[in-house]
């Protein structure tokens, strides 16, 4: 998570990453996975009340700079893990449907140009 920035910002680091160094604006949670898995709590962390209260707790005007104590401070409500693999699940599915959508848009995007391209090979008549 940032430490400092206009809006606290989340990151996964995959378990198997190696030689990655953290610069001292952000802080490296190392999670407990048989408490919370580290989606859900990404998840949590980047959601709109925790995003607010942490922008809330900075101090900083134009760069928001977040207290480690604040942070570590912080009681989060866990789910069973059933429920946090169920949750999981869906944020997966629904991530794909987004990635399907935005590639349909640039699909509609791209058509479009393509058929102005044809109706207009010199670029139209000028006005």
């Amino acid at each position: 998570i940032s430490g400092r920035s206009s809006r606290p910002k989340i990151a996964l680091v995959p378990e198997d990453a190696r030689n990655y160094y953290f610069s001292s604006e952000f802080f490296a949670l190392t999670v407990n996975t048989d408490i919370i898995s580290p989606e859900i709590l990404a998840a949590y962390l980047s959601s709109r009340p925790v995003q607010e209260y942490l922008t809330g707790k900075s101090g900083g005007r134009m760069l928001s700079i977040i207290a480690k104590d604040d942070l570590l401070g912080m009681e989060i409500t866990v789910p069973e893990m059933k429920e946090q693999n169920l949750l999981t699940e869906l944020t997966e599915l629904i991530t794909e449907k987004y990635a399907i959508i935005e590639q349909e848009k640039r699909s509609l995007e791209t058509l479009k140009e393509s058929l102005f391209a044809e109706l207009y090979p010199d670029g139209g008549e000028k006005c």
